[in-house]
């Protein structure tokens, strides 16, 4: 699901190889996804578990039942755009709910925790569904993103769209920041599939906010990292750090917030979530100081 704040202006500094899955010959190259849209699948999913660290951090009751058409009464996060309630069930207002849940990927029972917002774009419906997780036969982090744009769609789960990824630290010859992002989208009966290897950061400037974000990779903690720096001074003012919990159980995974006062630390906190199969959500949340 896409829960970012528009950006005005990207700019892409990092060396990137590709890997086609699809066979080729010399006569016919099928359909690819592009770096550019591996790249936006990559921020959206980071800055997706960005939002469930800081929906740990909120506070807000997790109620053990995911949200349905008549009955919405996860955790919501509603926004400012009012709908029509006839027009749109029970939910008269953009909505995010966020629970638990478990899931059979690769033969292994995994936790995850799943983001689902329901919004009506031009008074239409479009449910995101987000699960996050980490995989049991790799190191890093992994989305599925299902989009509906029907009711039939949702409680069928035939999504209009699935695109899943998983997004692992590298290590890299004269590099440790590499990144790799194994990336495949859905669409009717065409399924795109890309790797990418991000070998130098990734880039973003926000120039609304004024800053630059930095996203690379810290093989040797196992860590997807994001530093945010002013963009006039270049002062590191955040970072954070995301990657996969100790298991058993499969699929735990930890974000770890750090913020500098003049470039130095003044503070971190770390949430650790679990997906459950009742849907609730077991966190453990350190701080310091």
């Amino acid at each position: 699901m896409r829960i970012i704040i528009p950006i005005l202006a990207l700019l892409i500094i990092s060396g990137c190889e590709k890997s086609n899955n699809h066979m080729t010959d010399t006569s016919t190259k099928p359909p690819t996804l592009s770096k550019d849209e591996a790249l936006s699948i990559m921020n959206e999913v980071l800055d997706d578990f960005e939002f469930i660290h800081q929906s740990m951090l909120s506070g807000a009751s997790l109620h053990k039942a995911a949200p349905t058409r008549s009955q919405p009464i996860v955790m919501s996060v509603p926004t400012m755009s009012e709908r029509d309630p006839d027009k749109v069930g029970k939910v008269a207002a953009d909505s995010i709910f966020v629970y638990g849940d478990t899931a059979t990927i690769n033969g292994v029972l995994h936790c995850v925790v799943v983001t689902e917002k329901h919004a009506y774009p031009k008074g239409l419906l479009l449910i995101t569904k987000s699960s996050k997780y980490a995989p049991s036969n790799t190191r890093g982090i992994a989305s599925v993103t299902d989009r509906y744009i029907s009711w039939n769609q949702f409680s069928a789960g035939t999504p209009e769209q699935r695109t899943e990824s998983i997004i692992q630290p590298q290590f890299s010859s004269g590099t440790d920041s590499t990144i790799e992002a194994h990336v495949s989208r859905t669409k009717g009966s065409v399924t795109l599939s890309e790797t990418f290897r991000f070998t130098s950061p990734a880039v973003t400037i926000d120039v609304s906010k004024g800053t630059r974000v930095v996203r690379s990779a810290d093989p040797l903690a196992g860590q997807i990292v994001s530093a945010t720096y002013d963009q006039a001074t270049g002062v590191l003012l955040s970072k954070r750090a995301t990657g996969q919990a100790t298991p058993p159980p499969y699929g735990g995974f930890y974000t770890q917030s750090y913020t500098f006062t003049n470039g130095e630390l003044a503070s971190w906190v770390k949430t650790t979530t679990l997906g459950q199969a009742d849907h609730s959500v077991v966190k453990t949340i350190e701080r310091y100081p």
